[in-house]
């Protein structure tokens, strides 16, 4: 996120490899923890709670990214005077920009950029309310 400014190349795209690869030590690490200072009896419980508990974070983590970063887009986009016509044509199908053209195109592809930016916590959310 604090790379990704519209272009990746497929180098700097592996950057992603050390994260995934450190969450999925402490999680595994988190569950040998729980494992070893539990009694038997509870380690089932425990082990389905711990599931449950990130994969509900997750989903409402997703949710609420998902909802900020359409709410930005759209208010993005028209700050930059896109048609509202327009404007519901990209929030319904992320595929209809490759059909603009010139201006418009970047308008859009940059308001996606910056959306995202304020989705993941990298912009400051509170200057835009």
């Amino acid at each position: 996120i604090f790379t990704w400014h519209g272009q990746t190349s497929p180098l700097a795209s592996l950057a992603i490899f050390p994260s995934g690869f450190g969450t999925g030590i402490a999680g595994a690490a988190t569950f040998v923890v729980l494992t070893a200072y539990l009694p038997h009896n509870d380690v089932a419980v425990a082990t389905g709670g711990m599931y449950l508990s990130a994969s509900i974070g997750m989903i409402l983590g997703l949710s609420l990214s998902s909802s900020l970063q359409r709410g930005m887009l759209r208010g993005l986009l028209a700050e930059r005077g896109v048609k509202p016509q327009v404007i519901q044509h990209v929030m319904d199908d992320v595929l209809y920009v490759r059909g603009l053209d010139g201006d418009l195109k970047e308008h859009v592809i940059q308001g996606y950029v910056e959306s995202l930016e304020y989705s993941h916590g990298e912009k400051n959310i509170l200057r835009q309310i």
